[in-house]
């Protein structure tokens, strides 16, 4: 891949005060809950790349703008794309990579990729930034000044190679104000500095040089298969008429179409139903206002690249009977018709970067998907979004509640929406700053259940069974609410190596808490004891509080000898249900193991002294 979306900032956009996200070449997965902003991100993306949106989408409203804030007026909507050069890039692009330079990109620093950037800005006109900035310092005067703006006095601009980071707050006051202290920017200087960019016209169209598609949530595919601008299929179909249109066997298809058409128009039975329709059509109007003379005709396309525009796909089921059926588009399930509508768009996208001379081809391929495992069986997911990932020709960008899908996205790709306090969410990137050392086994350990740890509001790690089947119920009981309704995972490590999980829980990767909940294994005066255990149970707590003493979003907590012992050691209740648990399971083969299966505790059960000798007479 030459260029790929790179970074998406977003300033006081609907639910985003102050949002970043970053994407890599492949697949990209997006991760948050509902209410989370996954179509505002999408929305905000096409308004700068999506030729099918509306420019009228471009001028927001008072909703669009982040509650967070407060009172909106004076302040500004800010959108930014920042694109990135791969390392495979062809000089063959050189035009359209000097053309994007121009006017919407700027390099960075020499020794690194050559970055581009676009923005749009949502902004009270030239006259209102004036009277802010004569107004300086005045807080009645500029009081007075923004309780009277309206959406009327905001304008929308695109800027090109802007140099500021919006996600630093003394950029924004520096650029656009600061409410608190009276002050606002001089306009003049705003549209000669570096910092906002290049102010671009309509002459140069950044999404006429993006192969960009947005798949929305609730997507009816059939319709889409229907109509013509969002048809991949008429698309690709178009892409390759012109071809067709040279080949000599094809010019014999349409003789054949010509000649059908002239077969039908002249049987009899064609001409006597025009002759009723024309005879009835005089009795019901009358002669006077009856049309002339009526015919029915073909209408099978007579050139090349019209007949073959007029193909359709047709698609077997290998689980029917009768495997020789093929049915239209309109017959597919809802999931086949996704995967179908899906496949028919990277080959769309492929045609249409290698159908076209190399410095006139779009310079990227952006795939936008919500939610695509709608209508999609879990181990398909799965299939799909691993093959895509080696697809080079085109960014594929997702959102998904799917830990299927999750499962086999790169941590590096991920990024994952969540909420601050206020009216503001921010997006988090698991795998930022970790070396390939922590991202290897990250990847490896994120299976299907662990993947939760993506979706929750907050995780409990846990050594084992046990503590992944009691602490929910006990949290239950007493308490008398679910983990699940407050948003909290217990992920079973299946061991005490917590560092690969833990690590994406930090400031600049995951901001959820994270509690650790692990074992000492110390001493007891009894055969099962181990030494080495404890002294293995003493260097993990030392190392654990080492690794996350600094860490605001990871706590230990530790079991003085087990989780098992020190439920028994906590009550004499908790203590009878364990033995009553253990009488249960008596009956089992081996009496040497004591298994409670419908609780999932672990082989050997320990007590207080006195009922040790009771546990330990079976074993």
């Amino acid at each position: 891949m030459s260029i790929y979306l790179s970074k998406v900032s977003l300033v006081n956009f609907r639910n985003f005060k102050n949002a970043v996200l970053r994407f890599n070449p492949g697949v990209n997965t997006i991760i948050g809950e509902n209410g989370a902003g996954k179509t505002n991100i999408f929305h905000a993306i096409r308004l700068l790349l999506d030729d099918t949106l509306p420019n009228s989408y471009s001028y927001f409203t008072e909703k669009d703008f982040n509650r967070g804030i407060g009172d909106w007026k004076g302040h500004w909507i800010i959108i930014r794309l920042e694109f990135t050069e791969g390392l495979n890039n062809e000089s063959v692009y050189s035009e359209k990579i000097i053309s994007l330079l121009t006017h919407f990109c700027g390099e960075k620093n020499p020794n690194e990729p050559k970055s581009y950037s676009c923005s749009l800005v949502f902004r009270p006109n030239y006259n209102i930034r004036k009277e802010l900035f004569e107004a300086n310092g005045k807080a009645e005067d500029i009081s007075s000044i923004l309780e009277g703006i309206s959406l009327e006095d905001y304008e929308v601009v695109r800027f090109g190679k802007g140099e500021s980071d919006f996600f630093n707050g003394e950029d924004y006051k520096s650029i656009v104000g600061n409410f608190e202290n009276n002050y606002f920017a001089n306009p003049d200087i705003q549209e000669e500095s570096c910092w906002l960019g290049t102010k671009t016209t309509s002459i140069f169209s950044l999404q006429r040089e993006f192969n960009t598609a947005y798949i929305d949530a609730l997507r009816d595919v059939q319709r889409l298969f229907r109509g013509l601008k969002r048809n991949p299929l008429r698309s690709i179909l178009e892409s390759k008429s012109t071809s067709i249109d040279k080949s000599d066997s094809f010019a014999e298809v349409v003789d054949i179409a010509i000649n059908l058409n002239n077969q039908i128009n002249m049987d009899q039975d064609v001409k006597n139903l025009a002759d009723e329709i024309s005879g009835i059509y005089r009795e019901t109007a009358g002669i006077t206002y009856a049309p002339g003379d009526i015919s029915i005709k073909s209408q099978l396309p007579t050139d090349v690249s019209s007949l073959f525009q007029s193909l359709s796909l047709y698609i077997g089921n290998p689980t029917e009977l009768n495997k020789y059926y093929q049915g239209s588009i309109d017959e597919l399930s809802l999931g086949n018709a996704n995967m179908l509508y899906i496949s028919l768009k990277l080959l769309e996208f492929k045609i249409r970067q290698n159908g076209k001379p190399k410095n006139r081809a779009p310079i990227a391929n952006i795939l936008l998907i919500e939610e695509p495992e709608s209508h999609i069986h879990p181990h398909i997911q799965k299939v799909i979004f691993n093959n895509i990932g080696g697809m080079s020709e085109t960014q594929v960008i997702y959102s998904t509640h799917s830990p299927q899908i999750s499962e086999v996205s790169n941590v590096e790709n991920v990024n994952v929406i969540v909420p601050l306090e206020g009216e503001s969410w921010i997006s988090c990137n698991p795998g930022n700053k970790l070396g390939k050392d922590k991202i290897v086994p990250i990847n490896r350990f994120l299976d299907v259940t662990r993947c939760n740890l993506l979706f929750s509001r907050g995780v409990i790690l846990v050594e084992g069974d046990a503590e992944e089947i009691m602490i929910p119920y006990m949290i239950k009981i007493v308490y008398g609410i679910s983990l699940d309704e407050i948003g909290i995972s217990v992920i079973n490590n299946r061991g005490t190596e917590f560092d690969n999980l833990a690590s994406m829980f930090h400031r600049d990767r995951l901001r959820k808490r994270c509690a650790i909940v692990t074992d000492l294994d110390g001493r007891l005066n009894n055969k099962y004891s181990s030494d080495d255990a404890a002294t293995q149970g003493k260097n993990r707590l030392n190392h654990l509080n080492n690794e996350y003493k600094n860490n605001e979003y990871v706590d230990v907590f530790y079991a003085e000898y087990t989780f098992e012992v020190d439920f028994a050691l906590e009550s004499k209740n908790n203590r009878m249900q364990l033995i009553q648990m253990a009488e249960k399971n008596m009956h089992i083969k081996n009496p040497g193991l004591i298994l409670p299966k419908n609780l999932g505790l672990p082989i050997k059960i320990i007590s207080q002294r006195q009922l040790w000798t009771w546990f330990t007479k079976m074993t």
